[in-house]
């Protein structure tokens, strides 16, 4: 039975205001909606993908591209060997400020201790050279010596050190073990004075930090002290002026990275230097004061 709507008191069916309402036809079937089924929503709704929908991948060889390698010139956990090789560079030929507040990024215990390594490597190696080149020219000074110490009971050879010893292989696995020691007991020395003459470490100051900085300028210098070694005069000049000059640089780099005043980070960086002359004069006196009185009481 089909819907209808409720008459007038004249008998009309009652008409919805505003033909706001359509019955539904008389015979109470429903009307399918109109052809073209999908209306697409109000301009402003949503818009359908082209072509009808979903794209497919690009072929092979067109689709994931692997983000760029990394450079070595940024950050302290990536490792570039010719980056490394101009930072030495920059820090031995443009010694100042600026140079070391540039690298203070780049710092990582990796580069540091390849530069060590280096060292320690290059330097044994031309302890070995130097030692073989010397061997013949001190033998008659080893002999003399070796007497000596046998007169005086003393257990010692002389020869270990003067043949082809710490000039030779015993000084060379010395200096495999003494430099990276060295290298770290002395950058301690420096950073501690630096921390205790007011030194700052906003700018990246910490240990690691300024073992960083420190090397650049230690490796390149050090290993051509340790070339220059062999030749005479030369070597005997470039052992001394090569290490000093690099202290100067730790002095530029403490004054980068502990924010302070040239005077004070020199003096933090001269210390370990002060404190080892004063050891070897100890030691040389010594020494003396030991082979002379055996040297006396072998005379006797």
């Amino acid at each position: 039975m089909s819907y209808q709507p409720p008459s007038q008191p004249g008998g009309e069916p009652t008409q919805p205001v505003g033909g706001g309402y359509n019955p539904p036809p008389p015979s109470g079937d429903y009307a399918p909606p109109p052809s073209g089924a999908y209306t697409p929503p109000p301009e402003g709704g949503y818009s359908p993908p082209p072509s009808g929908g979903y794209t497919p991948p690009p072929p092979p060889g067109g689709g994931y591209s692997p983000p760029p390698a990394m450079s070595g010139s940024g950050g302290g956990g990536q490792m570039d060997i010719n980056s490394l090789i101009q930072s030495y560079i920059r820090a031995v030929t443009k010694p100042n400020v600026g140079t070391y507040e540039a690298e203070i990024p780049n710092a990582s215990w990796t580069k540091t201790l390849i530069g060590v390594a280096a060292v320690a490597i290059i330097a044994a190696i031309m302890a070995v050279l130097a030692g073989l080149i010397s061997s013949a020219t001190n033998a008659a000074q080893i002999e003399q010596l070796r007497a000596q110490f046998q007169n005086a009971n003393l257990p010692f050879d002389p020869g270990i050190f003067m043949g082809g010893g710490a000039t030779g292989l015993v000084g060379a696995l010395f200096t495999l073990v003494l430099t990276p020691l060295t290298f770290l007991l002395g950058t301690v020395i420096q950073w501690g004075v630096s921390k205790m003459l007011g030194g700052q470490g906003d700018r990246g100051g910490d240990f690691g930090t300024q073992a960083y900085l420190s090397s650049l300028s230690y490796t390149p210098l050090h290993i051509g002290a340790s070339i220059l070694s062999i030749i005479p005069c030369v070597g005997a000049i470039a052992a001394i002026a090569l290490p000093i000059y690099q202290i100067v640089c730790v002095g530029f780099s403490l004054q980068a990275s502990q924010r302070q005043q040239g005077g004070k980070a020199m003096l933090a960086a001269f210390v370990p230097l002060i404190i080892l002359v004063l050891l070897v004069c100890g030691c040389i006196g010594l020494f003396t004061m030991i082979l002379a009185g055996a040297i006396n009481n072998g005379s006797r």
